[in-house]
């Protein structure tokens, strides 16, 4: 099972095809696939929270490094509120009485 997030803020990538073309992609959406034992052992490898967030995010959405460094803070946000409830024992946020 997997879910996809509509990115509020697509992301244009550029990338250089062979004869030196320019060629543009825009994203708009990415696919989340649920998490898996290797990604915890990934996290395991990566130093700072913020890293180990960003990697996360691009291990369970498919999208490169440099994508990912693309994303605008709204769309990430989004997405680590999706990848973070896939963690057990996660607190819930919302109204404190």
């Amino acid at each position: 099972m997997s879910d996809t997030y509509q990115l509020k803020h697509p992301i244009v990538l550029r990338t250089r095809v062979q004869g030196g073309e320019e060629r543009q992609e825009e994203i708009t959406e990415v696919p989340i696939r649920r998490l898996k034992s290797k990604d915890l052992r990934m996290l395991d490898r990566t130093d700072g929270s913020i890293a180990k967030s960003l990697s996360l995010i691009g291990a369970l959405t498919g999208l490169s490094g440099s994508a990912v460094d693309e994303l605008d803070l709204e769309d990430i946000e989004g997405l680590g509120e999706i990848v973070g409830g896939f963690f057990p024992g996660r607190q819930e946020t919302g109204e404190t009485f």
